[in-house]
């Protein structure tokens, strides 16, 4: 009986073994193709806040940067965009990351219109919290250097600027990690997703 049961036991202990290393495996192979690759590197450019204040990205070392680009004339991507990134701002605070541990910014690509005072009522219509969301502006020049560093193509047509509709999620090591869509192609539930993951990675 003493034999049976000692047999009973190495056999269990020799599963519960062949378990963990068989789930150990899998969950490196699971997080080593869903771990968000490196996609590109952001520019080291200086903007300036609307406060007056000048930062660069580079500015916000061991912070993940959800980054968007806009212009205040935009009649389409822009808004509904802003508006996403409203909401997820509030997901993030209820999760208590925001500010701390994740931020938002947004520069627009027109500055010659987009003065500090506008682009603050701006976010202020979308209720955003100038305490971890940074709208930038900048020179024409810096504005260029910004975009062309992230791959944002720009153009301007009359009162229009044609542009990407890309919005960018970049790592605490300014790393550029992921890249959405703008509007309806902005999906705020993969992007906190993807932040609360770069935020534990």
């Amino acid at each position: 009986m003493a034999t049976w049961l000692r047999t009973y036991r190495f056999a269990i202990l020799a599963g519960v073994l062949v378990l963990a290393v068989v789930g150990g495996i899998a969950y490196n192979i699971w997080w080593g193709t869903n771990k968000l690759p490196v996609v590109g590197r952001v520019p080291d450019v200086t903007l300036t806040r609307v406060d007056g204040q000048p930062l660069s990205l580079r500015d916000l070392e061991g912070k993940v940067k959800l980054v968007s680009f806009i212009y205040l004339r935009c009649p389409d991507v822009c808004p509904p965009t802003t508006a996403k990134m409203a909401k997820l701002q509030n997901e993030l605070k209820r999760e208590g990351v925001f500010g701390r541990d994740v931020v938002f910014v947004t520069i627009t690509v027109d500055p010659e219109r987009d003065t500090p005072e506008a682009l603050k009522e701006y976010a202020g219509k979308f209720g955003a919290d100038l305490s971890g969301w940074y709208f930038l502006r900048g020179s024409s020049e810096d504005t260029k250097r910004m975009t062309d560093g992230f791959g944002f193509v720009t153009q301007k047509q009359g009162d229009l600027v044609i542009h990407s509709n890309r919005t960018y999620l970049v790592d605490g090591d300014h790393n550029i990690r992921q890249v959405y869509g703008m509007a309806d192609n902005f999906d705020e539930e993969a992007a906190k997703q993807d932040i609360l993951a770069l935020i534990e990675d």
